[in-house]
């Protein structure tokens, strides 16, 4: 028996104490151009977050006890999503704004490119005029850079 898989792509927002950036981020992501699926994982924060998750009903929520760190909330949201079949499933940071086309363009790029497993996207200053990042590299040590 096959599983099904979930038609729309699955996004975890790892969170901790992050109430004054939440409501921005959870905006942007519910403006997709494309229908999504969105998991906030929270790691016991003692902010406002649970009560502004809450505020949203079509967000699904996965709450520790205590921070698990970035890998620990992460991963917990990507059981949920193979659990509910995701084809693709993307992370995002609760103090981050997406473009509306983001998960789109990133969902594009893997189709133009099925031998690839993961991909990211440029990450531009708040005010928008600046490029952040590309993405990480990592040394012989495993030290992340960007």
């Amino acid at each position: 028996m096959s599983q099904s898989r979930l038609p729309q792509p699955v996004i975890v927002v790892p969170n901790w104490n992050g109430a004054a950036h939440l409501r921005d981020c959870l905006d942007s992501l519910r403006s997709q151009s494309i229908a999504t699926h969105i998991i906030v994982v929270d790691n016991g924060s003692t902010d406002e977050s649970l009560d502004i998750i809450s505020t949203y009903k079509d967000i699904g929520v996965i709450t520790h006890n205590k921070n698990l760190g970035f890998a620990g909330g992460v991963n917990s949201g990507f059981r949920r999503a193979i659990e509910l079949g995701a084809e693709y499933v993307a992370t995002f940071n609760n103090d981050a704004v997406a473009d509306t086309q983001w998960l789109a363009e990133l969902i594009q790029e893997l189709k133009s490119h099925p031998s690839v497993g993961i991909t990211t996207c440029k990450l531009l200053t708040a005010d928008g005029k600046e490029l952040d990042s590309t993405g990480d590299y990592y040394t012989s040590w495993g030290l992340p850079y960007p």
